[in-house]
């Protein structure tokens, strides 16, 4: 059966700095050092895939060029490990909403836009799930494999589970 290493410096990293943090209830939720939450809505947003031409103004605030971790990483020439040098692919991304927490971070608002909100809840992930950087070329010979990475351990998840209300 094929193995290879898994670095987890980052995400110890991570957890460590989580439980440095005087506010470590927001730290869990809002983002680790690398930006990743989950965010689970019952339903669909629709937003483009793609910036479109001839925004005005306001449009054009709702995008921004945003960086997201490579999971997957080309394999390298130079050393078996260059891959998780890698450096993240900036794009734009859409703001199509902010996200609030209350006092305690047991409770979480979306606001979508200027003209619905979504109520929901701060939940445990059991077991936490571990975000996992792996080469597309996983072995460089059968006995010498290339590593991944856990780049990161999210530990908790904001969950929608009703439909959106208006904003008055």
């Amino acid at each position: 059966m094929p193995s290879t290493q898994v670095f987890y410096e980052k995400a110890t990293a991570s957890l460590n700095l989580a439980e440095s943090k005087t506010d470590k209830k927001i730290q869990d939720v809002i983002a680790t050092p690398f930006g990743l939450t989950i965010v689970e809505i019952q339903g669909t947003i629709n937003l483009p895939q793609v910036k479109p031409k001839n925004l005005n103004e306001t449009e054009e605030t709702l995008f921004i060029k945003s960086s997201i971790p490579k999971l997957v990483s080309p394999q390298s020439d130079d050393s078996k490990y260059d891959h998780i040098q890698t450096e993240d692919e900036i794009r734009n991304a859409v703001r199509f909403g902010k996200l609030e927490l209350d006092a305690d971070g047991q409770n979480a608002t979306l606001f979508i836009s200027t003209s619905q909100r979504l109520v929901g809840k701060v939940e445990t992930l059991d077991p936490p799930l571990g975000v996992l950087r792996i080469n597309k070329n996983r072995q460089e010979s059968e006995l010498n494999p290339i590593p991944s990475e856990i780049v990161d351990v999210i530990t908790k998840k904001v969950v929608f589970r009703f439909r959106p209300l208006p904003i008055m």
